[in-house]
C-alpha cells in the first residue's frame, strides 16, 4: 500500500503546468482500503460478538456518517461551489463571446484577453465559427514545451495585454482591472458571486 501510494503522486509530481488533483487519482484505492480497514478494526475492537445490538448501532453509525459526508458534499458542489469558485472555470468567456456575437458587425477587429484562459477555444465554441475557415485564417504556433497557441483568426486578436493604442472600429474584452477610465463601456460581466470578471468596452 505505502508503495503504491509513493508511486501515484510520481505524476503530479513531475508535472510542470497547473496542479491539477486527478494527477493522483492513482491513489484513490488506496485510501479506500486503508479506511474500509480502519473500519474493520474499530467494528472488531468495539462490536462484542455475543451483542448484536451492538453491530446494528455500529453499521447504523457509519451509515449516518456517510450520508451525512454525501449530503454535505452535494450541497456544497451544487449550491456553495459554482458561486464561488465559477472563476476558476472560465466563467464570462460566454457571456462575452455572446455579446460580441451580437454586436461584431460594427467592428474591424476585436481584441479578447487571455487572462482567464485559452480564448481562442472558446470563441470558436460559442460562435459556431466554421472550421475550415478558422484553419485558413488562424494565426498559431508551438511554443518550445510543445503546447499550441493561437494568436488570433479573422478579424479576433487573443492577448494577455491591452494594445498601446486603442482603434476607432475595435471591441475589447479585457479583466475589470485592466479597462483604462476613458474609454466607452459597452458591458461588465460579472462572475456568480458578483465580482467583474471580463469589461467589454470600445475607444
Amino acid at each position: 500500500m505505502i508503495f503504491w501510494l509513493a508511486t501515484s503522486i510520481i505524476p503530479a509530481a513531475t508535472a510542470r503546468e497547473t496542479p491539477h488533483a486527478l494527477r493522483i487519482l492513482n491513489s484513490l484505492p488506496v485510501w479506500q482500503i486503508f479506511i474500509a480497514f480502519g473500519m474493520l478494526s474499530v467494528y472488531r475492537i468495539l462490536v462484542h460478538p455475543k451483542k448484536p445490538w451492538q453491530r446494528w448501532a455500529y453499521c447504523l453509525l457509519i451509515f449516518v456518517l456517510y450520508l451525512s459526508g454525501i449530503t454535505y458534499y452535494l450541497h456544497n458542489y451544487y449550491v456553495h461551489y459554482p458561486r464561488l469558485f465559477s472563476g476558476e472555470w472560465q466563467y464570462g468567456y460566454k457571456q462575452a463571446i455572446l455579446y460580441v456575437n451580437g454586436n461584431d458587425s460594427r467592428f474591424n477587429k476585436i481584441y479578447i484577453s487571455e487572462s482567464i484562459g485559452r480564448a481562442y477555444m472558446y470563441t470558436l465554441f460559442y460562435s459556431k465559427y466554421d472550421p475550415l475557415l478558422f484553419q485558413k485564417s488562424k494565426i498559431s504556433y508551438f511554443d518550445a514545451a510543445g503546447f499550441y497557441h493561437v494568436d488570433g483568426f479573422d478579424k479576433y486578436v487573443f492577448t494577455d495585454t491591452l494594445p498601446d493604442n486603442f482603434e476607432n472600429s475595435a471591441l475589447y474584452v479585457f479583466p475589470h482591472g485592466q479597462v483604462p477610465q476613458n474609454v466607452k463601456t459597452l458591458q461588465t460581466i460579472q462572475l456568480l458571486n458578483g465580482n467583474p470578471v471580463l469589461t467589454i468596452f470600445e475607444k
